[in-house]
């Protein structure tokens, strides 16, 4: 790409601002010297590829900054798939509190075992910066994407799409990576390249496929065209011929052009206890539809609705609705996902803008204060209202029952044992005073280490809200570090801080909490299936024992009542919620 083409796609997507102009409009001599340096040095560098160009000139490394915070995630991360079989990757990132303006990635791949077939662009930056070079290329993808002003986000999101064929069996794996040294993010107010954790895919290619899949999603309802500012519904439908009962459907779709104005899920054929996710973020445009149907399960032939979005069309555009390859359908005999991919999305053609008569309505306004002074001409008689407006005056007092800002007055762990084992849930609690009911606050566990600093943990306790009774409760699944040299101060212990979204924040209460390591032929709370990770294949395998009272694995009765139930269901969905499997 030219360096005049990488200039205008950038200043497109940077704050019209510019360095190379003072606030009047007069361009001292040392600007114009730096603007020859750049080009200078863009032309010296015209070989190098565009990342160079783009993160090397314009957010520049800084030698002094710590590492980055943003992450970026293959998903799934392990992969099982026949030979000849297409599937899919999303590229997602998780900028927590940054607000990224531009990125760069590079994702491998061995192009004997996988052939990539198609890497679309996601919805977390609106703009891609190198139309010109081929995004796939014998073994690797590379895309770079950056964000116009008004559109910067902080969270997580879809960055990208990529759809695979398996070639051949693998021995034992093949990996998908993002390659590090070939990927950066630049984010607003921060020098330097933000790139925090990296996690990689695994693929499974066999020759004859483990699974028949045969259940599949699918969006109906979607009109081709749409005017701005109309709503239309969208129904997220399924069919199974088997016997199902953990349907996850995660949607991804254009914040820019659309908008969710609600979930229905009067009519779904999900069990309305079992309503595990049902919600959707506006700003990074996601959709989570996750539901269960205690065994046997649901199947059916013909596509039966999981829920009904309800959208709103906003701005002119070719808008896409898409399913995210971490969608699944559970089998309920054996816990296995039998959904078909890829899946079909959708596409709506929104036309024209939303009509701007409410911004033209508000001057209407002025001719009714032009016609308040007739009345004020009116002589002293108008005087007497001027009480009342003094009465309107009366909401002063108001200011001075002011609520009192919220406190933080205390901080504990809620345990019925100290130590406990890892894997265990356990609750964190912070109490405080004034006017605390409805506000957010954060939690942040950390193992406690004098010698060589606290470290912080792997998994972080939910953003919990205050109640009336300005209490906050929090859980964290309780994780084991080694503590000093080959384990010489275990068992480790930890501590938490507790934030309001304001900066106040206060530490846990002495004791701190003690974690064991799990001895052998124990297993983490909620791994039902031994695979050493909690997910929703352990939730679906509680959907299968539902209701037993014997004849079913321990570790499932999680509360020790002697039965598969509610209780049981709503600890792991608690476990999921820490492990960020589920919103």
């Amino acid at each position: 790409m030219a360096l005049s083409d990488v200039m205008v796609k950038v200043n497109k997507i940077l704050p019209k601002k510019s360095i190379f102009s003072n606030c009047r409009g007069i361009i001292s001599p040392l600007i114009l010297i730096g603007v020859v340096v750049i080009i200078v040095l863009f032309v010296v560098l015209g070989n190098f590829p565009i990342k160079d160009k783009l993160f090397g000139g314009l957010f520049p490394q800084s030698e002094s900054q710590a590492s980055g915070v943003v992450d970026l995630s293959l998903v799934p991360d392990a992969v099982s798939v026949a030979k000849d079989q297409t599937f899919l990757v999303d590229l997602v990132i998780d900028a927590k509190t940054d607000q990224p303006s531009a990125a760069v990635f590079t994702v491998k791949y061995d192009p004997t075992v996988l052939q990539a077939t198609a890497a679309e662009q996601g919805f977390f930056f609106t703009e891609d910066l190198d139309t010109t070079t081929p995004k796939i290329n014998n073994g690797t993808i590379q895309m770079t994407l950056g964000q116009k002003p008004n559109q910067y986000k902080t969270g997580n999101g879809i960055v990208a799409t990529f759809s695979f064929k398996a070639l051949k069996a693998t021995v034992p794996t093949s990996a998908i990576t993002i390659e590090a040294t070939n990927t950066q993010i630049a984010a607003i107010g921060k020098t330097g390249d933000q790139v925090g954790n990296l996690t990689n895919s695994t693929v499974t290619v066999t020759n004859t496929p483990a699974v028949n899949k045969t259940a599949q999603f699918s969006l109906t309802g979607t009109p081709a065209t749409i005017a701005a500012g109309s709503q239309f519904n969208v129904a997220v439908k399924a069919v199974t011929t088997e016997d199902a009962n953990l349907f996850a459907a995660r949607l991804n779709f254009n914040p820019t052009l659309l908008e969710v104005v609600s979930i229905d899920t009067n009519t779904s054929f999900v069990t309305p206890a079992q309503w595990v996710n049902n919600n959707f973020d506006n700003a990074t445009g996601q959709i989570n539809l996750i539901g269960g149907v205690p065994t046997p399960g649901y199947k059916t032939t013909t596509a039966s609705t999981m829920a009904t979005v309800v959208f709103k069309a906003k701005l002119a555009g070719s808008a896409q609705i898409n399913f995210a390859a971490n969608s699944a359908i559970y089998r309920n005999f054996d816990n296995v996902d039998i959904l078909t991919t890829p899946i079909a999305g959708a596409t709506v053609n929104v036309t024209g803008v939303i009509p701007s008569p409410s911004p033209s309505v508000a001057p209407s306004p002025s001719p009714s204060i032009a016609a308040s002074p007739s009345p004020a001409a009116s002589a002293s008689p108008a005087a007497s209202s001027s009480p009342a407006a003094s009465a309107s005056v009366a909401p002063s007092p108001s200011p001075s029952a002011q609520p009192v800002a919220c406190s933080l007055t205390g901080a504990s762990w809620i345990t019925s044992s100290n130590p406990v084992n890892q894997g265990k849930v356990v609750n964190l609690s912070v109490t405080g005073s004034g006017n605390c009911n409805g506000q957010s606050v954060g939690f942040i566990v950390w193992e406690d280490d004098t010698v060589d600093g606290n470290d912080p943990v792997q998994n972080q306790p939910p953003t919990a809200k205050f109640n009336s009774n300005n209490q906050a409760t929090s859980s964290w699944l309780a994780e084991f570090q080694e503590d000093g040299l080959a384990g010489i101060g275990n068992p480790p212990e930890f501590f938490f801080r507790a934030q309001l979204t304001g900066g106040a924040n206060i530490a846990s209460a002495n004791p701190l909490l003690q974690v064991n390591k799990l001895a052998g032929g124990q297993n983490l709370t909620g791994d039902f299936n031994r695979d050493s990770k909690v997910d929703l294949v352990d939730l679906s395998i509680l959907l299968t024992n539902w209701n037993k009272g014997a004849d079913f694995i321990d570790d499932l009765d999680l509360n020790t009542d002697g039965v598969v139930n509610a209780i049981d269901w709503g600890t792991i969905i608690q476990i999921l919620k820490i492990g960020n499997i589920i919103k």
